[in-house]
């Protein structure tokens, strides 16, 4: 074997993980507040992920070229230094990941398993095999009278020399490794039995009555100023999510255009031409669908126009028309982009491109075990615009109505921006 060859590697190797661990700490995709992630963030993550995957390629590779026979101790004990050496430099690459990651490692476990052919998993596992064990935890005062018989390039190699004189710590198992794989597992099932559950209490109606209360004549009124990139809160009474979900408001979509507009724009086929297009996340999939079929199942609609660039706009509405026929988020994960809740599809269309780009800050919030954002929560970002700029949302339409009279209304007083305190139980609205 050529171990001059192999040592010339190995430095390389190490060179190349002190600039990657270098690059990877600085990051913007660990500086994000509120765990609001911009799309260049992920990008440069992502490309450096895949830096990272072609060096635990290459170090994988010289460990099986420096396979270990155990019946050969003497022939093959410069074999067994090299490997025990490089299983040492994983180790290390892999604990420097874990402290890098820390409060974010949910987020970035989920990111590489949706957009890379190597999940974090399968390099993280590599060094726990029990033969990989094995070595690594081979006692040093057990190779150190062996030092005469090395090869001397490998015994020249400084890092090596200083590896067999000193004890190393012994693997310890990554307990949150396990947990992740855990986590993983577990969700499964949980995502098969909450779209069994929300499926079931979304067809929970408290009230026999049949006639949601937004009338034509005033939905009209809206699509006489509506604007394609519109924020479309809506809500109905006497329906069991709203009990499960936080807030007044309880479902978000985004008002596209007419079939025309998006025919000339953006080649949607097979839409009515007489009809105006919202796009949601329902409990299937994101899809397109007239934005009456929507009103006339709702008491309450909420506009919220945003005033950033035609630009922007428009990159609002290609985004969102990308996600159509994703699934639903029924375990409500913002870090997930596989599938979209609601305020997920409408959040995530206007997210930032980069660090420079128009968009609007969110704060997520922890419900039960998952991270997410419930439509109700528009309203913190309304208020938390600085107010001596251009606001970058405006409240522009509010169709209100009065459960105990079954009459709607449009309304430009202060009770659109007091909606969102009101009650989330039906049967306690006036």
């Amino acid at each position: 074997m050529d171990y001059k060859k192999i040592i010339s590697e190995i430095t390389s190797l190490e060179k190349k993980e002190i600039l990657l661990n270098k690059n990877m700490k600085i990051q913007h995709i660990f500086k994000s507040k509120n765990k609001n992630y911009s799309q260049k963030d992920k990008r440069d993550f992502l490309d450096l992920w895949n830096e990272y995957i072609e060096l635990f390629l290459e170090i994988e590779k010289l460990i099986k070229k420096t396979k270990y026979r155990k019946f050969y101790i003497f022939k093959n004990y410069s074999k067994l230094i090299l490997q025990r050496y490089l299983l040492r430099l994983y180790f290390y690459i892999l604990q420097e990941l874990l402290v890098i990651f820390w409060e974010d490692e949910r987020f970035i476990r989920q990111l590489i398993k949706e957009n890379s052919q190597y999940n974090y998993w399968r390099f993280s596992m590599f060094v726990y095999k029990p033969k990989h064990i094995n070595i690594y935890n081979i006692p040093s005062f057990l190779l150190i009278p062996y030092k005469i018989i090395l090869d001397k390039n490998v015994i020249n190699h400084i890092a090596v020399r200083k590896f067999i004189n000193n004890p190393i710590s012994r693997v310890r198992t990554d307990s949150s490794n396990i947990y992740f794989h855990c986590k993983q597992t577990t969700d499964k099932w949980i995502f098969k039995i909450m779209r069994v559950i929300w499926n079931f209490i979304a067809h929970i109606r408290f009230s026999k009555r049949t006639k949601w209360l937004i009338s034509d004549k005033n939905l009209n009124k809206y699509l006489d100023i509506a604007k394609s990139w519109d924020i479309l809160l809506t809500r109905w009474n006497w329906n069991a999510t709203n009990i499960s979900i936080p807030g007044f408001w309880k479902h978000m979509s985004l008002y596209m255009w007419t079939w025309k507009k998006l025919m000339y724009d953006f080649w949607c086929k097979k839409l009515d031409k007489n009809l105006h297009y919202i796009i949601e996340s329902t409990s299937d999939w994101v899809i397109l669908k007239p934005i009456q079929e929507l009103t006339k199942h709702n008491d309450y609609l909420w506009v919220i126009r945003s005033t950033f660039s035609v630009d922007k706009r428009k990159r609002v509405v290609e985004k969102a028309l990308k996600q159509i026929w994703k699934g639903y988020d029924y375990i409500f994960n913002f870090y997930s982009d596989d599938s979209l809740v609601c305020s997920e599809l409408v959040l995530k269309s206007y997210s930032k491109e980069d660090n420079k780009d128009e968009g609007f800050n969110i704060e997520l919030e922890n419900i039960w075990m998952w991270v997410t954002f419930p439509p109700n929560n528009i309203m913190k970002v309304l208020n938390n615009q600085n107010h001596k700029k251009k606001p970058k949302l405006v409240p522009c339409f509010f169709i209100d109505s009065i459960e105990k009279t079954q009459k709607n209304f449009v309304s430009w007083d202060n009770a659109l921006l007091k909606s969102w305190d009101r009650s989330r139980f039906s049967f306690l609205l006036k």
